[in-house]
């Protein structure tokens, strides 16, 4: 045989540098206590710890390091171990492994992250972390072929011990479980040992201190479940920071560019470091396309900061996991290039409101922590259930891109708890849109919120198949925003538009609803809470004429007999909008429900004259506004309210005439027609008298109102003076000053400011 050969051979063995693949993979490790592994020196509990490429360590024993760097190889031995130390960084080419997919562990894994100096920044991840980047891979499988959580199996009273849930597989006596709220109280939440266990039984190790009231029922032929989650908290891999550790400073899990994770069965304990931006229990930091790699089947069980955050990371699987008691957000999506990630049957319970002082982390929104917090809509989530939190269930917070998959999810408890904002919107389902994008949400379920659903701001934001119950609905899209509901069911709630935007039904079915459908009068402009219905069903506590006769401050239009003879309704209480081709009609049979109704398309919005010595600096709390009324050219006069004169349809030859105000040498004519929302069928002309003084000239700039101009430093268009009435109203960008009269006619078109120099 040849020497060299057999020398090269046994060099190998014992120096762990060669073998099938630069990392050694397939070659069997030495065990962590051979000092064949470690050169003669086993590392002591003060070592700082470096695993060379190509080198494979079996753990086979309960070990201590200071810090620990591996580019090799480290596995886990086929029994209970525990590793702890200040930091493990995985990388290059190096590989943790902890069972794999095809060989899960089974046996007792505890990695411990422990104090250490909290200045120091590894690399950029700080301290008291597992870290993977630059090739190196996490590879944590733990104990497959169990129900991550479940649901109670029916309603449950207070000081039940026994309780029985829908699918108990793979849970076992001495599990750790939390049975979620079962009203909308997020902290009625409750933690227990299973002591023994029947099929589907639980014998706890206490009592509930809290009824579970909640079924699965059939609503109008739709599946209703209000029963209460049950999460599973123990898993067989864990890593937990320092259980020494007073404070917020726990261990985080960071996954950065080049970086893998695999991560299947695993119980995150005392993580998250409070107030310490990108130190997350575990967290994908702007790591790129991550396509292949998930974290399943595994729990954050409490943590100081937020629980699963994807951080501009593309294409990542978060699917049955379980997140309880987090400050903060529960699962993040984080950045507006974080998107393609899926989010499938997730389970969070109970997070806290934040107040951090790191920059960055306060413009984050946990001052109204949500359990889904969302900054980028082209994500999937789907059969995911938010099961209490101290603000929304699920927030789509500023998106402005599209599309999203959303379907098959739940939330209930979203209860409002902050106290530092002017205005609190926590619901079950919040969506903020900043940008003109079409949201299609699918299947969901909402109810005992403070809130279940409130859609706000741009876009039009599409609702399909929603279950709203015990709760309510406010709508306060704005300008074009518009929300479309189709097939919604509401049981024993009501709905809310206030500060603009349309709604659409189509196909609604109303059971049991008292609160009614309604617009808010804290602004009392009706052309801003805009209804159309058709199709519609009631069932029990309310139907035609009833407490949805006619939805206060607002206009409706009925597009078929379901809801109303069909027509275009004005509130009675303001008959100054109404056209002179409507009639008033009764819609109750009490006689107590009166509106106006016609047979045309509106249109409608307010025209307001603004006025300044001084130039158009900002917006209106820098003008003056003068009041004034309008009338329209077939008599009708038009009240002024807060500043504006409101007007309201578009018929075929009708105009409007207002006064300036006093003279001024410059104004200008604000315009708000509610633009590409369906009333809007054209241009309304507009007659404004002008005192003694001609306009010089005349220019218009393209602005939405609420947002800032100035008219000496803004670019403009020059608006075309037209040399006659008659051109004027054959060319609708123009306006046409009549000397004689004393009258600017100009064309009101839909988020103008038209401003004028004279």
């Amino acid at each position: 045989m040849n020497i060299r050969k057999i020398m090269s051979t046994l060099l190998c063995s014992v120096m762990l540098a060669c073998g099938g693949g630069n990392d050694g993979t397939d070659q069997p490790g030495v065990g962590w206590n051979d000092p064949v592994a470690w050169d003669g020196q086993v590392p002591t509990p003060e070592s700082e710890v470096t695993i060379p490429a190509g080198k494979k360590i079996t753990l086979d024993s309960d070990v201590c390091v200071k810090t620990l760097m591996i580019e090799g190889v480290l596995e886990f031995a086929d029994k209970d171990i525990k590793l702890c130390a200040e930091w493990i960084m995985v990388h290059g080419k190096g590989r943790l492994v902890i069972g794999t997919e095809e060989k899960p562990y089974t046996h007792k894994a505890t990695i411990t992250l422990v104090d250490g100096d909290r200045s120091a920044n590894i690399m950029e991840m700080g301290t008291k972390f597992l870290g993977a980047m630059d090739g190196g891979r996490i590879e944590l499988h733990g104990e497959s072929g169990f129900a991550p959580w479940t649901k109670l199996a029916g309603p449950v009273a207070v000081g039940t011990k026994t309780i029985e849930v829908v699918d108990a597989s793979g849970w076992k006596a001495g599990d750790s479980i939390v049975v979620a709220t079962g009203t909308s109280n997020p902290d009625d939440a409750e933690v227990f040992e299973i002591i023994t266990i029947e099929g589907q039984k639980l014998e706890l190790d206490g009592a509930l201190a809290h009824a579970r009231p909640g079924e699965l029922q059939m609503i109008e032929g739709r599946s209703v479940d209000m029963r209460a989650a049950v999460g599973r908290l123990t898993r067989n891999i864990v890593i937990t920071g320092d259980p020494k550790t007073k404070d917020d400073f726990g261990g985080h899990i960071m996954v950065m560019q080049g970086g893998s994770a695999f991560v299947d069965g695993v119980e995150l304990q005392r993580m998250g470091q409070f107030d310490h931006l990108g130190r997350y229990p575990f967290h994908w930091h702007i790591a790129g396309d991550v396509t292949g790699q998930y974290i399943k089947n595994s729990v954050v069980n409490r943590s100081f900061q937020r629980g699963i955050v994807v951080h501009s990371s593309q294409n990542a699987l978060i699917e049955g996991n379980v997140v309880f008691d987090v400050v903060g957000h529960g699962y993040s999506v984080e950045t507006p290039t974080t998107t393609d990630n899926v989010f499938k049957r997730n389970l969070a319970v109970v997070n806290h409101i934040a107040h951090f002082s790191q920059a960055i982390l306060a413009t984050q929104g946990e001052n109204q922590a949500s359990n889904f917090w969302i900054t980028a809509a082209r994500n999937t989530f789907i059969g995911n259930e938010a099961a209490g939190s101290a603000g929304s269930g699920f927030w789509y917070d500023n998106t402005s891109d599209s599309p999203t998959v959303f379907e098959d999810n739940t939330a209930y408890a979203s209860a409002s708890r902050s106290t530092d904002l002017d205005f609190v919107r926590e619901s079950g389902l919040l969506v903020v849109v900043d940008a003109d994008v079409t949201l299609e949400f699918g299947k969901t379920l909402l109810f005992n919120n403070s809130m279940g659903l409130w859609p706000t701001e741009q876009g039009h934001q599409i609702y399909k198949d929603f279950t709203i119950a015990n709760n309510g609905v406010t709508v306060e899209t704005a300008g074009a925003g518009r929300a479309t509901f189709r097939n919604p069911l509401f049981y024993r709630s009501s709905l809310l538009t206030q500060y603009g935007g349309t709604v659409d039904f189509d196909s609604p079915t109303f059971v049991d609803v008292s609160g009614g459908i309604y617009s808010s009068n804290d602004i009392f402009v009706p052309w801003m809470a805009d209804y159309r219905f058709k199709n519609v069903k009631f069932v029990g506590g309310a139907g035609k004429g009833g407490n949805l006769g006619m939805p206060s401050h607002c206009v409706v239009e009925a597009l078929d007999d379901s809801f109303l003879p069909k027509g275009f309704y004005v509130p009675a209480e303001f008959p100054h909008l109404a056209t002179s081709a409507m009639t008033l009609e009764v819609l109750d049979s009490e006689g107590e429900v009166f509106a106006y109704r016609g047979a045309k398309r509106l249109a409608y919005g307010n025209f307001r004259v603004l006025t300044s010595p001084d130039g158009f600096e900002q917006r209106g709390s820098q003008l003056d506004g003068f009041l004034s009324s309008m009338v329209r050219s077939d008599g009708l006069e038009f009240e002024s309210f807060e500043g504006a004169t409101h007007i309201i349809g578009n018929e075929e030859g009708l105009s409007y005439r207002m006064v300036t105000g006093p003279e001024r040498d410059r104004f200008a004519v604000v315009i708000d027609l509610h633009g590409g929302i369906y009333q809007v069928s054209g241009p309304v002309m507009v007659e404004v008298e002008v005192p003694s003084k001609a306009p010089r000239q005349g220019r218009w700039m393209a602005a939405r109102i609420g947002e800032g101009f100035n008219l000496e430093d803004d670019p403009v268009t020059p608006m075309t003076a037209a040399g006659s009435l008659n051109a004027f109203r054959s060319k609708q960008d123009s306006y046409y000053f009549d000397a004689a009269e004393q009258r600017l006619h100009v064309w009101a078109r839909s988020d103008r400011v038209l401003l004028f120099d004279r």
